[in-house]
């Protein structure tokens, strides 16, 4: 008799505007259009400082209209990883930061000199684009190149300082005058950035995906196996997995309809070998994809990592939040086989006897787009 585990899902609604395909915005102006270093523009924001300008390696553009108070969107669906005001900031003033997990890595949106009591998220917010974040202002340290001043506290040159980057801490405005230990190459373009990703895809359905959080050991005797639920028909692009390790040994990803005894290559949808990212193992993460061309129809699904190393100190990292959609939802716990040595089908990892459920969720993310 088959083994079918199920776990009662928890259901996000998505707002529209975060949909798969419907791509980042400009954070000031015309959400639309790229500024540019001249006024007027279709953008309505002019740059004032460029990415990298000069010895002083700027690590963002700063954008100006010479008003405070123009609104400040979010450029892409996300969640806020951190909120700073004026005292805690070091020169950034009121300061917002958004974590976005995309098919090519996981980037941070930076927001500063946001105008005082016009911060509209909170740290663990989801946001889409176009959410409003706050207004331009001056608060923090702004310097001015077109003479203009901000009422509300006489600064100098009402404008947003915004930034792109791959780590997770808040870091300088300037490379040249701080000690934050990052380098260049952790910064990105940010409007180059907005323009490659105009049309990216969001996550269908998953997790976060944090750098550092608990893992699942996978191993000969350990699988692990997260359970979710479509509740429309997807295609399936890509699959992204939070893996720790040391950068050679393979796992296998499955994605099938059941998991247990009876569990034949007939429930298997998808079977692909993958290598562990090099984390230096345990609880640090990286992100490890598989491009795929897969129908899944609604209906339950497992999607299931194994491997035949014996070394344990490479896994699965857990998440802590469930992503909202529209398409279906993600068990709040995952399964292990985790018994004994020898225990499990290590010939055919999905018919392995499952245990119950484990304390937490494993962190992935799925990638396509739904069909009617």
């Amino acid at each position: 008799m088959k083994l079918l585990l199920s776990i009662a899902p928890v259901l996000f609604l998505l707002n529209p505007s975060s949909v798969a395909g419907q791509g980042f915005v400009y954070p000031v102006g015309n959400p639309d259009q790229r500024p540019t270093h001249i006024l007027p523009s279709a953008n309505s924001y002019r740059i004032t400082r460029d990415f990298m300008e000069t010895n002083q390696l700027h690590t963002g553009v700063d954008l100006e209209n010479g008003v405070e108070g123009g609104q400040v969107r979010s450029i892409g669906p996300g969640s806020v990883s951190l909120r700073l005001d004026t005292a805690s900031s070091k020169g950034f003033g009121n300061v917002v930061m958004i974590r976005h997990d995309l098919p090519d890595g996981t980037f941070y949106s930076v927001y500063a000199h946001l105008q005082d009591g016009s911060v509209a998220v909170n740290i663990g917010d989801h946001v889409d684009a176009r959410t409003p974040i706050g207004s331009v202002d001056c608060t923090g340290h702004t310097e001015s190149t077109s003479g203009t001043t901000c009422p509300s506290n006489n600064g100098p040159g009402p404008h947003l300082h915004f930034a792109v980057k791959r780590t997770a801490i808040l870091g300088c405005a300037y490379l040249a005058r701080c000690n934050s230990g990052e380098v260049a190459a952790d910064y990105v373009n940010p409007l180059d950035f907005i323009e490659s990703h105009l049309s990216a895809a969001f996550p269908l359905l998953g997790t976060d995906m944090p750098s550092i959080s608990g893992e699942f050991a996978i191993a000969s005797y350990q699988f692990i196996a997260q359970q979710f639920t479509l509740t429309q028909a997807v295609q399936v692009t890509t699959i992204n997995l939070q893996m720790s390790g040391f950068g050679t040994d393979q796992f296998t990803v499955w994605v099938t309809n059941s998991i247990g005894p009876g569990t034949t290559l007939s429930n298997v949808l998808l079977q692909k070998n993958l290598t562990f990212p090099n984390t230096g193992g345990g609880i640090n993460g990286q992100t490890v994809s598989a491009a795929t061309n897969l129908s899944l129809n609604p209906g339950t699904y497992f999607l299931i990592v194994s491997a035949t190393q014996t070394l344990v100190t490479q896994g699965w990292i857990t998440s802590t939040t469930v992503l909202p959609s529209t398409v279906g939802s993600v068990s709040d716990q995952a399964f292990s086989t985790f018994s004994s040595r020898g225990s499990t089908n290590t010939l055919f990892p999905p018919a392995s006897i499952f245990s119950t459920p484990a304390e937490f969720r494993t962190a992935f993310q799925i990638f396509g787009v739904p069909l009617q």
